[in-house]
């Protein structure tokens, strides 16, 4: 229900509001970034290193980054493929319809 929601919402985007694909990818990302940001700070997970317990994400970021720092141009790098898929997948739904959206990203699924 929430991914059909998104694409509807992306639709009405780029259809009423009359924003580009690449507007569209970097307006919704800030909304994301700021409801995940409290999570990433205080909801600690289990991880499967020796010696560790329940780590936050924060706090596993920082161990990585000790032990290897070049990590962060993969960081940075997926980051870029998150942008570019995104913008691809709301200029379908800007060019499409948010159905077909819908069922082209799921029919390898």
């Amino acid at each position: 229900v929430a991914c059909s929601l998104y694409l509807i919402f992306a639709q009405w985007l780029g259809k009423d509001v009359k924003l580009n694909p690449l507007d569209m990818t970097l307006y919704m990302s800030v909304p994301a970034a700021l409801f995940l940001l409290p999570f990433i700070f205080y909801m600690p997970h289990p991880v499967g290193w020796k010696g560790y317990g329940a780590l936050t994400d924060w706090q596993v970021l920082h161990e990585v980054l000790t032990y290897s720092p070049g990590v962060m141009s993969l960081i940075a790098l997926s980051g870029f493929f998150a942008i570019m898929y995104n913008t691809l997948q709301y200029t379908m739904v800007s060019e499409l319809s948010a159905t077909h959206t819908a069922f082209a990203g799921n029919f390898n699924k």
